[in-house]
């Protein structure tokens, strides 16, 4: 996989916890994927695939949680508010609920980058670490079933996360 921002990683993470050996490359090093200056909004959605991933409730010093959204059409004036008793009545009736979460990029980022580092599956290279792309077929997981020697093995999937910003694909 190709781009080491927080999509990238995340794919990243997902599948090396799911079996695969995943190769995660980057130009940039870990000081400039961390020192970005980004917040997400995060939703409920998101926070199942955290948790999923093991990772909400270290980030969770660093959520700021919020009640109330409102979202702005500006072409033609309109507005539409959320707020928790939009979110349904199991989550609405607790109070500690939110509609959301903002996050910012850099612990988000120093955790995922962590776990990645210490996950035995993956194979992090960033900045200058970047020596190749491997192009062997992927070790599947133990749980899946794999083409045996009279049906070859499918060329190793490969995935760009690169954002809006595509150094990666310079590199």
């Amino acid at each position: 996989m190709v781009g080491a921002g927080p999509t990238g990683a995340l794919a990243a993470l997902v599948l090396a916890q799911a079996g695969w050996r995943v190769q995660l490359l980057d130009p940039l090093g870990t000081g400039p994927l961390k020192a970005r200056s980004r917040a997400y909004a995060l939703n409920h959605s998101s926070q199942d695939l955290l948790q999923q991933c093991q990772l909400w409730e270290a980030l969770g010093p660093d959520l700021v949680p919020f009640r109330q959204l409102e979202l702005c059409d500006l072409s033609s004036g309109q507005r539409v508010p959320f707020s928790t008793a939009d979110l349904g009545r199991q989550r609405s009736q607790r109070p500690d609920e939110a509609v959301g979460w903002v996050l910012d990029h850099g612990p988000l980022m120093t955790l995922l980058l962590e776990r990645l580092a210490a996950h035995p599956a993956v194979d992090l290279q960033l900045g200058s670490n970047i020596t190749a792309i491997s192009t062997g077929a992927p070790e599947p997981p133990t749980s899946r079933s794999w083409p045996t020697a009279a049906a070859p093995a499918p060329a190793a999937p490969w995935a760009s996360a690169t954002g809006a910003s595509p150094t990666a694909r310079a590199a």
